[in-house]
């Protein structure tokens, strides 16, 4: 039980990602919390569950929400040891010159502030006692990526926040690392292939894993698995990293 009574937290834990990463914690012996905006998955996440569980429903894109989040698992548990900072968005894919700031700034709430903002309370409460936090990154964060440069950049910024916030705590004993998965197979992949070909996505799948030395996607447990090894007492020595998973593509970078 190597999480036996740490307190854990994972934004868009019902998600495909997120809802693996809740199984393994709470396998491990965690309290685990379980923060989305899905009130329906949050209440499927409830029943599912016994003892030693969290939901809580929460809209990232206001910042009173993520205070009142923190101030519940304080008020419900008293410690946050882990945070996982998975939820995202991918917003629209388009041109370079067709950004618009309006569509910059609703992926940079989800996928930048919202991060930066938990991370903020994180350290506060962390500086303490030590802790760990993971940020789900993209390998679209450490290379350009065509038609989605709102996505790309917010990923790119979230990891330049891992990297600061690391460096600034080491001593304070609190790990920030970062993970860039290629396409992993959940609700998100599925939008964007969706987008890059209209009324036929398994054509943009067939087109993108090509691209992947190990020719498919992750799976959703995939990931997970490096999500709990870098939260874990086996990676004590890892900390401001932005590690990929990416079935090879950064072999041939």
């Amino acid at each position: 039980m190597e999480f036996f009574e740490k307190v854990v937290v994972i934004t868009g834990g019902t998600g495909g990602i997120g809802s693996q990463v809740a199984d393994l914690f709470y396998n491990a012996g965690a309290k685990v919390v379980i923060v989305d905006i899905n009130e329906q998955k949050l209440k499927e996440v409830a029943v599912k569950y016994n003892k030693n569980i969290l939901t809580i429903k929460v809209d990232l894109n206001e910042e009173s929400e993520i205070n009142s989040m923190f101030h519940k698992v304080l008020e419900t548990f008293g410690s946050v040891d882990v945070f996982i900072n998975n939820a995202g968005t991918e917003g629209k894919l388009c041109d370079f010159e067709d950004i618009q700031i309006d569509d910059l700034l609703s992926v940079y709430r989800i996928n930048v502030f919202a991060p930066l903002l938990c991370m903020q309370h994180c350290i506060r409460h962390m500086k303490n006692r030590g802790g760990s936090i993971v940020n789900i990154a993209s390998v679209a964060g450490v290379a350009g990526s065509p038609k989605l440069g709102v996505y790309s950049s917010s990923k790119h910024a979230l990891i330049g926040l891992t990297k600061t916030a690391a460096l600034e705590n080491v001593t304070n004993n609190i790990r920030v690392n970062a993970i860039c998965p290629s396409p992993v197979k959940t609700r998100m992949i599925d939008s964007i292939d969706s987008m890059r070909t209209p009324g036929d996505f398994s054509k943009s799948r067939k087109e993108y894993e090509a691209k992947i030395p190990m020719n498919r996607y992750a799976e959703p447990i995939e990931i997970a698995n490096l999500i709990y090894f870098l939260a874990s007492d086996k990676a004590s020595y890892i900390t401001g990293a932005a590690y990929r998973i990416d079935g090879g593509m950064g072999a041939r970078a």
